[in-house]
């Protein structure tokens, strides 16, 4: 993800030293803002088995993702303790998982244990798709300018030519997209709407991995 970063600085953006965090910001006003999601992280699952597999592994309904676009899903371990808290986009080909891109190494292993007995693969996209978050009263504008369309209830998505958004709660949207296609773009956005930290806009959220989930679908049962 290097050429992102590098844009994100090269647009007036300062990160920390692992490129994970916006640390400082333009201060033009304005109520409506763009944060690059450097913090989050996408897994992809596809496969004929996909959505069942996911079931078993995620607090959500897998019916609700299907029927809305996206549903927030706790990760859990085999005794119920909760890994990591996920956002579960329904896509094309199978679901996108959006996490903290510092702990989608380990969910992505804990997924790959149970996998293995069902016909789903997973890929990291972490380094070839890159979110941004748009929030304020113009955010919605900024996204139909980039997809020509908005997701009009919260947890609703709207993809377009390789780009996806979703509408979360508070007046704002996750927009994915590929890093090229974000590098194009950005420049005339920034000009529209200036930077802010994640932690500004509730972007940077985690859960902590100590939690209980609550009662889920339960676990599919695998051959020992």
């Amino acid at each position: 993800m290097s050429d992102w970063l590098e844009k994100i600085r090269a647009l007036g953006a300062t990160l920390n030293d692992q490129g994970d965090r916006i640390v400082r910001v333009d201060d033009r006003e304005s109520e409506t803002r763009i944060t690059p999601l450097v913090h989050q992280g996408l897994i992809s699952i596809t496969g004929p088995d996909a959505e069942k597999f996911l079931q078993g592994q995620l607090s959500c309904d897998l019916q609700d993702v299907s029927a809305l676009g996206s549903r927030l899903g706790a990760h859990c371990n085999i005794k119920g303790h909760m890994h990591s808290l996920l956002r579960l986009m329904r896509v094309q080909d199978g679901f996108w998982l959006r996490g903290h891109r510092a702990l989608l190494p380990a969910s992505l292993a804990l997924l790959k244990k149970y996998m293995i007995f069902s016909k789903a693969q997973s890929i990291d996209l972490s380094d070839e798709v890159v979110g941004l978050g748009c929030s304020g009263p113009g955010a919605a504008v900024l996204v139909e300018k980039l997809l020509g369309q908005v997701p009009s209830e919260v947890d609703g998505i709207y993809a377009s030519e390789g780009m996806l958004a979703v509408r979360v709660p508070g007046k704002r949207f996750e927009i994915w997209l590929p890093e090229e296609q974000a590098l194009a773009r950005l420049p005339e956005l920034v000009e529209i709407a200036p930077w802010v930290p994640p932690s500004s806009g509730n972007w940077a959220r985690s859960v902590p991995a100590s939690r209980t989930c609550a009662p889920r679908p339960s676990r599919p049962s695998f051959p020992r």
